[in-house]
């Protein structure tokens, strides 16, 4: 079969003269139209669409930072192209890249591997074909209807990609701290660990979910929520205070004994008096800053992004 080729090594596409941000590969709002058949080359990633093919208002960034893997692994190679915008395709890719690049992982067991725009999801391409002496892999699409993607890496076929986050927002109404997030994916997952901070940085354990994925897996988006009492904010402003005490402590250098009782003393009170607190303006600080820790079966870690509680429901 005879094949239009088009190559595009990161240089611009169309209307765009220069490079905007880093990118390999932009379109403005004119695009690219690429007919059915016609190989189209951006640094390394190759697209032969089986559909004509329109590239608008979209980018195109190499990025040298691996997908991590959810389990044991080294997750993907280090090379990931990442498109600014969902972009729907029919059709054949491939990823030539570095020995240097292969990230722990084998080129003769490559599979390709695009991020649903849809769930987050890592999914194998269809047909993987590998040229492990070439650096060069390369896959289908599934279907005959177009696939809707930010993504495109390579990983050993095997290795799972992790758990990706969906929304999450914190609020406090009726006295209640209220906690709610979504998974996109789970793999291999054991439980959530939600987070406090009084200051953004210094995070406190104060709360478990247990996954609800089936055997921790699941390619759907699944709901979560944790509530607890308005207490648990003071609780972690106190706690942080107590550990700054103990620091000075050490740094002055008591005695052991003293620095012992003094704790002591500070937990007796603060736990005296979070059982009198009723009142939300007395009970919590006015800034507090919750995340959520996923934690694989395996004992493995990784975090939510961090959001600010939101204390703005009137009657608390």
């Amino acid at each position: 079969m005879k094949y239009n080729y088009v190559r595009f090594w990161g240089m611009t596409l169309g209307i765009m003269s220069t490079l905007i941000a880093q990118a390999q590969l932009s379109a403005g709002s004119q695009g690219l139209f690429v007919k059915t058949g016609t190989v189209m080359s951006v640094d390394g990633l190759t697209l032969t669409p089986s559909a004509d093919m329109s590239f608008a208002n979209n980018a195109i960034t190499l990025s040298h930072e691996p997908v991590p893997s959810s389990s044991s692994g080294n997750g993907s190679i280090q090379r990931v192209y990442l498109f600014a915008q969902p972009f729907g395709y029919l059709g054949e890719a491939g990823i030539r890249y570095l020995s240097a690049e292969l990230n722990g992982n084998t080129a003769a067991q490559l599979a390709l591997m695009y991020k649903s725009s849809t769930t987050g999801q890592y999914g194998l391409a269809n047909l993987n074909t590998i040229s492990a002496e070439n650096l060069y892999v390369r896959g289908a699409t599934t279907g005959t209807t177009p696939v809707s993607f930010t993504a495109f890496t390579a990983v050993n076929s095997g290795v799972a990609l992790p758990v990706n986050f969906g929304s999450l927002t914190a609020f406090v109404k009726n006295n209640k701290l209220r906690v709610e997030w979504e998974t996109l994916i789970e793999t291999g997952n054991s439980h959530f660990e939600i987070e406090g901070s009084a200051n953004g940085q210094d995070f406190t354990r104060i709360g478990e979910v247990k996954s609800k994925a089936e055997s921790g897996n699941s390619n759907s988006p699944l709901q979560y929520s944790w509530e607890a009492g308005i207490e648990v904010l003071a609780g972690v402003s106190w706690l942080m205070g107590l550990m700054a005490l103990a620091l000075a402590m050490a740094t002055a250098r008591y005695r052991k004994r003293v620095g012992v009782a003094a704790v002591l003393l500070a937990c007796s009170m603060f736990y005296m008096s979070c059982s009198k607190y009723t009142d939300v303006s007395q009970a919590t600080p006015q800034k507090y800053f919750i995340r959520i820790a996923q934690v694989d079966k395996d004992g493995a870690v990784k975090y939510s992004k961090t959001v600010q509680v939101d204390f703005s429901f009137g009657n608390f």
